[in-house]
């Protein structure tokens, strides 16, 4: 397996000794840096039109070499929009709530249908005050213009540990839409 996105073309291919989620770098072909934690890369592989200094969308861990190649580990997606209950809001408006709560580790949203009922499940590493966060949550704009602070209170869930990660990549995504259409 190989990562790549469509702008760049390839960049790397799974690291046949490591964990699942864990690549090489091409680095004949390609730059990569790490900008705040996001994937940024150079491309020389379409060579009259190269790619130069793209952010990838993926954030990315920089990992050990013991042979000179550069190897990183994919964590999931940079920035994303969060569509729940007729609201819109950013994804980093949830890092910032966590950030105010001193809560620094990560986390993951999972946004989840049960029986009617559209649920934002949030998943940290460790517990957070669950009134603390919602009173947070309820004051962003889209929230408070859109829904009384009952119904978000319903409709939050809470679980610490067991994020979900992709099979395929190893990657845990910040924000996992598992609401079926």
């Amino acid at each position: 397996a190989g990562y790549a996105t469509v702008d760049a073309g390839p960049i790397g291919f799974q690291d046949p000794a490591g964990m699942v989620g864990e690549h090489i770098l091409f680095d004949n072909l390609v730059d990569l840096k790490l900008v705040d934690g996001q994937a940024v890369v150079s491309s020389k592989i379409r060579e009259f039109d190269p790619v130069i200094s793209q952010p990838s969308g993926d954030k990315i861990e920089l990992l050990p070499s013991h042979d000179g190649k550069m190897r990183f580990s994919l964590k999931g997606r940079a920035d994303q929009k969060i569509n729940i209950w007729a609201a819109r809001f950013e994804l980093s408006e949830i890092k910032s709530i966590l950030q105010q709560m001193n809560y620094q580790t990560a986390f993951q949203v999972q946004l989840k249908n049960i029986a009617v009922k559209e649920i934002f499940h949030l998943v940290t590493e460790q517990e957070i005050d669950r009134e603390k966060f919602c009173r947070s949550f309820y004051a962003l704009d889209d929230i408070c213009n859109t829904r009384d602070y009952e119904y978000i209170y319903e409709h939050l869930e809470f679980s610490s540990g067991n994020f979900l990660r992709n099979s395929r990549t190893g990657k845990t995504a910040n924000l996992l839409d598992l609401r079926k259409s």
